[in-house]
Order: structure tokens, then C-alpha cells, then sequence
């Protein structure tokens, strides 16, 4: 039996396999919500360092891990994708299980910048341009997109969970939930298809490598494919403030409950819990949502995210808190899903891999810029609550812009119709 891809058709075991082997890596981009249960312990047993190395060590190596989605996705438009993956998850196999190996702040926090960093960067951007490269149908694409993400949010809830467990008796037990790493890379390198086995299956469909698709190219198309970057910048701008403000209700949580006087630290994990759950299912079905909507399917959950937002600033009560986080989770996992599934729709395929990689970029931005956002908006005289609601007005009025510009495109396309017609 055979399995339709991007590249021709493949035995089901070895696409199966390999698809398996591409979500498995999603390990990798929330790995580091281990630190969550072990941070203060980190604290404690390097209270002797100087605690500006101590806190570099817990974020700074986020913050690296941006140019490095970034190089990644330019390495590969250039190279093998595989190769790319296989060294990026290799970085990070190696990084994590042996970050707690020598009892050295400074070693420790190289070894983090190893896995965090380079790791995550490199391994998420060409795990997501291979799935790309796999399928033509952007259906199908869009739904395994969402089981990527599904199966990501999936360990990132785990790992916590696990790694709390593991460090009541020592944090640095926690460390060995990265086991699961070492076969995991196993089954990276054997199963996920090559660089050159990709390119042999696009041409069994009669589909041109980018440098053959390159050569036949006009002049004037060449020119437009040496500003591809022009047409989706308004796409990385909605990817920037859509994370923005989303990630509050994981960073900022504890801030609104508390402040607004909704309930205490308990209650706040209540509601990330049930947005995480909310995420995920939806997430599984991005594909459903997708094939129904297609240029639609984000107008809804960016309105309607802010709108939640809105009205738990307006009304800080729990039902009204835990009503709105688990929807704003569900629009939350079409939404995210929906930025990896565009964001090679609008480049040329040559460019799908940096594409991928500057959404990396962006939303690492846009994670940093989060907590900055809400303390500007608490220095400018808001309560919490109304500070919250600040979050979702500003996505309304970014979803507002989204129908106008979706609507104006359609009118446009309406015309340019007539005018074929007309000179037919």
C-alpha cells in the first residue's frame, strides 16, 4: 500500500515511520519545561555564582536559540534538511543528558545553550520544512502540522509532570527524562527520508527540484522570487502579536488571577492546565478546520482569542476565567498550527525552509516581548484585569485588519476576474 506525498508515493511502513520519527523531534521545543519544577533548586546549588549567570542560565539560552531557527532556515533551502535535523537533535541529545555531568554553573549553562538553543532551533525549523517537503496537498500538510504541534504540547505537559517527580529526591534526576532523546535520534536517522530521496520522489510526480524550477524561471519571476520576503511581511507581524499576547496566559497567569483577585497560584495552573488540554485536542484537528476554511481558518481564533481576553479583563470571575481559557486554548491550537501550514504556502518552495525558520524567529520574539507588554500596560496606571483586557484589544483590532485585508483581496480577485472575462 501506498502513501501519496510531496515527493511521489513510498511504502506506508516507511512513510508512517518516518512521520512517527518527525513528531518524536518535537521533543526537543518544550524539553526545557523541565526547569519549571527545578528552578529554584538551580538557584540553591549554585547559590555561590553570581546570579546574573544563574538567571542567563535559565532564559538567556531561549534568547540564542532565535538566530539560530533563523540560520537554520536559510541552511535548509541550501542543504539536506535531514542532515540539518540529525545534527540539531544530535546537539540536543548531547546537551541534555549530559547537562548535569560536571557540578559547573558555567558548564552547565554551555551545555544548555547547547540543548536549548542550538537544539530546539535547529531541529524544530528542519523538522517543519521536512513535513513540508512531504506533502503537495495542503491539506494533508495542514493536518499533520497539527499533529505535530498536538504531539509537541503532548511532551511539554509530560515532561513537567515526569521531571517533578524525578527531582523530589534531586533535581538533577529530573535531567534523566531526557533519555528518551538517544532513540529517538535512532529513529531519526533511519527513518526520516534524505534530502536526496526527496528530490527523487518530487521528480517520480514530475515535480522540478527548486534549481531546475529556478532555471526555467522568467526574468521577471526571478525577480519577484528575489523579493519573496516582501509578500509575507504583514503574515510575521500577526505571527509576532498573535504570540505576544497569546503567551500571557502562560507567563502572566499567576499575575492576572492573583491581581484580579480571581484566586491564588493553584487556580492559575488550573487554567493553564485546561488551556494545554484545550491546545492539544485542537490541535489534532487544525487538519478538519482547514480543509472547511482554508484562507478563513485564522479570522476566528484571533478574534475570538481576543475577545476571551476582553472579557476576562471586563468580568474577573473563575467561571468566567475557566470558560474562557479552555476556548481560548482551542482557537489557540487552529491558530498556532495555522502560522507552520502558511507560512510555506506564500514563499516559493526554495524559501519554505527560511520562511519556517523566521516564524521560529518571531515567536521567539514575540514570547520575550510578552511580560514587557504587560508591565507596560500595569506602568501606564492599569489593574491587572485591565491590563488583561489591553491583550485582547489589540488582537481585535489585528483580526479586524485580518478581514479587511481578506476581504479586499477577494474583491480584487472578483475583478480581476471580470477583466479576463471582458477581454475574452
Amino acid at each position: 500500500m501506498q502513501k501519496s506525498t510531496a515527493g511521489g508515493s513510498i511504502p506506508k511502513w516507511q512513510f508512517i515511520l518516518a512521520i512517527v520519527a518527525l513528531f518524536l523531534s518535537s521533543f526537543s521545543t518544550l524539553a526545557d519545561n523541565l526547569m519549571a519544577p527545578v528552578a529554584n533548586s538551580v538557584y540553591i546549588a549554585f547559590a555561590d555564582a553570581p546570579e546574573a549567570v544563574i538567571n542567563f542560565t535559565l532564559t538567556g539560552p531561549s534568547l540564542i536559540g532565535i538566530p539560530a531557527c533563523l540560520v537554520a532556515g536559510i541552511l535548509c533551502d541550501r542543504f539536506d534538511k535531514k542532515a540539518i535535523l540529525v545534527f540539531g537533535f544530535a546537539v540536543f541529545v548531547v546537551g541534555a543528558n549530559f547537562a548535569t555531568a560536571i557540578d559547573n554553573i558555567y558548564y552547565f549553562l554551555f551545555m544548555r545553550i547547547l540543548y536549548v538553543s542550538v537544539g530546539w532551533g535547529v531541529t524544530a525549523t528542519a523538522a517543519l520544512a521536512i513535513l513540508a517537503d512531504m506533502f503537495s496537498d495542503e491539506n494533508e500538510h495542514a493536518k499533520y502540522v497539527g499533529w505535530y504541534n498536538a504531539v509537541m504540547a503532548a511532551f511539554g505537559s509530560a515532561i513537567a509532570i515526569v521531571a517533578g517527580n524525578l527531582a523530589v529526591g534531586d533535581w538533577q534526576n529530573a535531567f534523566h527524562i531526557y533519555w528518551i532523546s538517544i532513540p529517538i535520534l535512532v529513529m531519526v536517522v533511519i527513518f526520516v527520508p534524505s534530502g536526496k530521496k526527496l528530490r527523487s520522489m518530487r521528480a517520480s510526480r514530475g515535480e522540478a527540484s527548486a534549481p531546475e524550477t529556478a532555471a526555467a524561471i522568467s526574468a521577471d519571476s526571478s525577480e519577484s522570487i528575489k523579493r519573496w520576503w516582501v509578500r509575507p511581511i504583514p503574515f510575521y507581524i500577526l505571527v509576532f502579536v498573535s504570540q505576544m499576547c497569546f503567551l500571557a496566559m502562560m507567563y502572566m497567569i499567576s499575575v492576572y488571577v492573583e491581581g484580579a483577585g480571581v484566586g491564588d497560584a493553584a487556580f492559575a495552573g488550573t487554567l493553564t492546565s485546561i488551556q494545554g488540554i484545550c491546545t492539544l485536542v485542537f490541535s489534532f484537528l487544525f487538519g478538519f478546520f482547514f480543509k472547511k476554511m482554508h484562507d478563513t481558518v485564522h479570522l476566528v481564533p484571533i478574534i475570538g482569542i481576543g475577545v476571551c481576553f476582553i472579557v476576562m479583563g471586563a468580568f474577573p470571575t473563575q467561571p468566567v476565567a475557566l470558560f474562557a481559557s479552555a476556548l481560548i486554548g482551542c482557537l489557540w491550537g487552529i491558530l498556532y498550527s495555522w502560522f507552520w501550514a502558511h507560512c510555506v504556502d506564500i514563499v516559493p518552495a526554495s524559501k519554505a525552509g527560511t520562511s519556517t525558520g523566521i516564524v521560529n524567529v518571531v515567536t521567539g520574539f514575540g514570547t520575550l516581548c510578552t511580560s514587557y507588554l504587560f508591565t507596560g500596560l500595569m506602568g501606564l496606571g492599569f489593574e491587572p484585569a485591565q491590563a488583561w483586557g489591553g491583550y485582547g484589544v489589540i488582537l481585535v483590532v489585528v483580526g479586524a485588519i485580518c478581514v479587511v485585508a481578506y476581504l479586499a483581496s477577494r474583491k480584487k480577485s472578483a475583478h480581476g476576474g471580470l477583466d479576463l472575462e471582458a477581454e475574452k
